[in-house]
């Protein structure tokens, strides 16, 4: 998380994340992010290895 506060679903599990905060999925893991505030949302993506 960048900037702003979002709620991260990972599975069946689900949090909501402050600026410096993040999570893990592992590859074919259900998830997702709700920006569920008026506040701008910046998340930075990371995947390794690139998807194919």
């Amino acid at each position: 998380m960048v900037e702003g506060r979002g709620r991260f679903r990972v599975g069946d599990d689900e949090q909501h994340l402050s600026p410096g905060e993040g999570v893990l999925a592992a590859s074919g893991e259900t998830h997702g992010i709700v920006n569920d505030s008026e506040a701008r949302l910046v998340v930075l993506t990371l995947m390794a290895p690139p998807p194919s």
